[in-house]
């Protein structure tokens, strides 16, 4: 993988003036019924995640990085954390989703290609797509506020957007 990335930075910045094509024409994320806000002028940089919950008190959750159709980048493991709800669980994979899509933007700068408006994170999960847009905090998120605090800033900073999909249309 590790390869594959320095190959792909390398044609980013070699070939700035055309972009990677993995899928054809960019389509609508699975789950969102149009094209959202800045999609197109982003290279269709987006990111999905989801979590398990109830089976394991550290839940195994991932997230896909995408770019022009495709999977750029993606993780898949237990979280470090000892979850005691569902949106504790998503929010705990939506912190680490931050990182990655911040990661993202970053490389796409570097190599002079602007990312426009926030990149768009779908999740599944109804209470942590709240948690993370809802202004201050609450008894029932004070134990692991550190985390929703991050996401909110970056809410707030149109770094990212979080988007609720159906459970049947979750592709992480």
């Amino acid at each position: 993988n590790h390869n594959a990335l320095l190959y792909y930075l390398g044609y980013i910045i070699n070939n700035r003036e055309s972009t990677i094509v993995l899928g054809g024409r960019l389509k609508v994320p699975l789950g969102l019924s149009n094209m959202p806000e800045y999609f197109e002028e982003s290279y269709g940089l987006y990111v999905v995640h989801d979590s398990s919950w109830g089976k394991k008190p550290k839940p195994h959750s991932g997230h896909a990085v995408m770019r022009c159709n495709a999977a750029i980048y993606w993780s898949s493991k237990a979280l470090k954390v000892v979850c005691d709800a569902t949106a504790h669980a998503e929010s705990a994979e939506m912190a680490r989703v931050l990182k990655s899509t911040t990661f993202a933007r970053m490389l796409h700068e570097d190599s002079k290609r602007e990312v426009k408006g926030p990149s768009y994170s779908l999740g599944d999960n109804s209470a942590c797509h709240q948690l993370v847009q809802k202004e201050g905090s609450s008894q029932a998120t004070r134990h692991f506020e550190r985390a929703i605090a991050a996401i909110k800033y970056a809410v707030m900073m149109l770094i990212i957007r979080p988007m609720l999909v159906p459970t049947e249309q979750m592709i992480a």
